[in-house]
């Protein structure tokens, strides 16, 4: 992430045919403005930070753990595609300083000014602390997790990573509607392997929950993307893309579009195979219905003084970091209860493993817990310049 103050410059954004307050991905007409971005960083005229939102939310996530007096911290990998260049080496360094394990191919160069050789970079330009995002993809859109002969496929990722594992562990995977638009393959892959639990070489048991947040208003429209909020346990977006998700349903099946944000929330849980929609509303609260609810449950966010406020980068990656993080320590408990049942437990608890996923024994208390934690996360970041947190 690269964080570019505009202030002195706000025609900048009109001259290379950006909409302020959007986010998209760079054109071949934008790489000269992402180019000044990235000298601006070595000018010390910008600052950047380890980003991306999966990263972003990873790190958030082990921020909140740090702040937890009784956890069990789980390992955190990264899966992704970096350029052999120097941003990628501080993405690695960064990253991994953060507790969590990066597991990066590094993209050949092709030929030189090759822009998918690079390493990826969200340009986030900054309007008396408004943002708009510009997001070259590079390198990172030619992970391919389906399995080529330059990228291993996600299975044996997997494989490689939960060899040793013994007893019961949850696994929450979480994608990107960015990366299922680049993959639409490897992301049907992941959902595949979501979709069942796993026994490891040595008798362990792998039980996966799927995560997406569907990254941007215009990824909602894609079939990748929605193939994979459908099928996913959790679903995130903030309120503009939770309308425009639903208009896109509404629209698919000729209906009419949802009038405000419970409409909104009410199609995607009607339309959802599973889990929760959970949508952030800034200042507004957060708000979350299962496939099961018949309304919107909402929890507050309390004010930020405007004095402490820096700006919302990556605002929405950390409370959905600080989210995940409160449900895997939920899923772990369950994994516990599910691996060692009691003489007395149900015959339905015994067959956990076999039959039914942690997630359906989720209470709605746990997802509170879990909405709190991300509100607390997000907090933290909007009182740091970037998707940083104090220490």
């Amino acid at each position: 992430d690269v964080l570019v103050p505009i202030d002195d410059d706000p025609k900048i954004l009109e001259r290379h045919q950006i909409q302020p307050l959007s986010q998209c991905l760079a054109e071949e007409k934008h790489m000269p403005l992402v180019k000044e971005a990235l000298a601006s960083v070595e000018a010390g005229k910008a600052s950047a930070t380890p980003g991306g939102v999966i990263a972003n939310s990873l790190r958030a996530g082990s921020w909140w753990l740090k702040r937890q007096k009784s956890s069990t911290a789980p390992r955190r990998v990264m899966l992704g595609r970096i350029g052999q260049d120097a941003a990628g080496k501080r993405l690695q360094k960064e990253i991994s300083a953060s507790q969590v394990e990066p597991m990066f191919d590094e993209a050949r160069c092709a030929a030189d000014n090759d822009a998918e050789s690079t390493t990826g970079t969200c340009c986030c330009f900054l309007a008396e602390k408004a943002r708009t995002m510009l997001t070259h993809l590079g390198a990172s859109k030619t992970l391919h997790l389906r399995g080529t002969s330059e990228c291993k496929s996600f299975d044996s990722r997997m494989n490689l990573l939960q060899a040793s594992l013994a007893g019961v562990q949850p696994c929450v995977v979480l994608v990107s509607g960015f990366y299922a638009q680049a993959d639409p393959e490897g992301v049907a892959a992941i959902r595949s392997w979501c979709s069942t639990h796993h026994t490891t070489k040595i008798g362990g048991h792998i039980i996966p929950a799927l995560a997406m947040t569907v990254g941007a208003e215009w990824c909602t429209e894609l079939e990748p993307v929605q193939a994979t909020a459908r099928a996913a346990d959790f679903t995130f977006a903030n309120e503009a893309e939770v309308l425009h998700l639903a208009s896109t349903i509404c629209k698919a099946a000729r209906q009419s579009a949802p009038s405000d944000y419970d409409a909104a929330m009410l199609v995607i849980a009607r339309w959802k195979e599973r889990g929760w929609m959970i949508g952030t509303r800034g200042s507004r609260g957060v708000g979350y219905i299962g496939v099961a609810d018949s309304q919107v449950r909402s929890l507050p966010v309390p004010p930020v003084p405007p004095e402490e406020f820096k700006d919302d980068v990556g605002a929405g990656d950390a409370f959905m970091g600080g989210f995940i993080e409160s449900i895997w320590q939920a899923l772990h408990v369950l994994a516990q209860e599910a691996g060692s049942p009691s003489p007395s437990a149900p015959e339905g608890r015994k067959r956990k493993l076999e039959d039914t996923p942690l997630v359906d024994d989720l209470k709605d208390a746990d997802i509170q817990d879990a909405v709190r934690s991300g509100i607390t996360a997000a907090a933290a970041c909007i009182r740091c310049s970037g998707c940083q947190f104090p220490s």
